[in-house]
């Protein structure tokens, strides 16, 4: 399961190499396309994750270290791991592995691009999430009454 904050760059330690296709030598022209749908709306956004930028970094033999930013304000670049997630709640996640730099919709999948290489859970959430509890005193009764029969 994933627990990103929405409007932070979050951190992702994910096992995906054990699962993809592709060989990591010579030019790079494949990526991850990730793919997130609310759970209550069903509502779909998609963003890309190449190992050419920023976003992608190798750990060890089986994990990738990934950045996806959550963007509330602004416009996501989706081509960079950017991608806006509202509202906050549970989200499920798709990761596809694709021989292209630019493709954004799972529709555009071709050639090794069929290889869904990760299904999972998301839950985005914000500084609000956790429980506030407030103490209520009431001040203008201070004398308990019992009635006993």
């Amino acid at each position: 399961m994933l627990y990103l904050k929405q409007d932070f760059s979050n951190v992702i330690l994910i096992s995906l190499k054990d699962r993809t296709n592709n060989s990591y030598t010579g030019a790079i022209n494949w990526s991850y396309l990730f793919n997130f749908t609310n759970d209550m709306t069903k509502e779909s956004f998609t963003t890309l994750v190449a190992i050419n930028n920023d976003v992608f970094t190798y750990n060890d033999s089986n994990d990738i270290i990934i950045k996806l930013k959550d963007m509330q304000t602004g416009t996501p670049d989706y081509l960079n791991g950017e991608i806006k997630l509202y509202p906050k709640g549970y989200w499920s996640y798709e990761v596809y592995e694709q021989d292209s730099l630019t493709n954004l919709s799972i529709n555009g999948l071709k050639g090794i691009t069929h290889n869904k290489i990760e299904v999972g859970k998301a839950y985005i959430y914000n500084g609000t999430d956790e429980v506030q509890y407030t103490e209520h005193i009431d001040t203008t009764n201070t004398t308990n009454y019992m009635y006993v029969k």
